[in-house]
């Protein structure tokens, strides 16, 4: 894993990475995740008639 520290912001250390002999790909999965009852509910789409 890594992370956004003092030393170094996670995009350095993913760069100096790419600069180990023998790694010829790296990738950067993000996860995001929203608690469903957190959220407002929607708007509606179509207005009442």
């Amino acid at each position: 894993m890594v992370e956004d520290t003092e030393a170094a912001f996670a995009s350095d250390t993913i760069m100096a990475l790419h600069q180990i002999p023998g790694v010829y790909s790296l990738t950067l999965n993000y996860h995001h995740f929203e608690d469903p009852t957190q959220r407002a509910p929607l708007a509606a789409t179509q207005p009442e008639t």
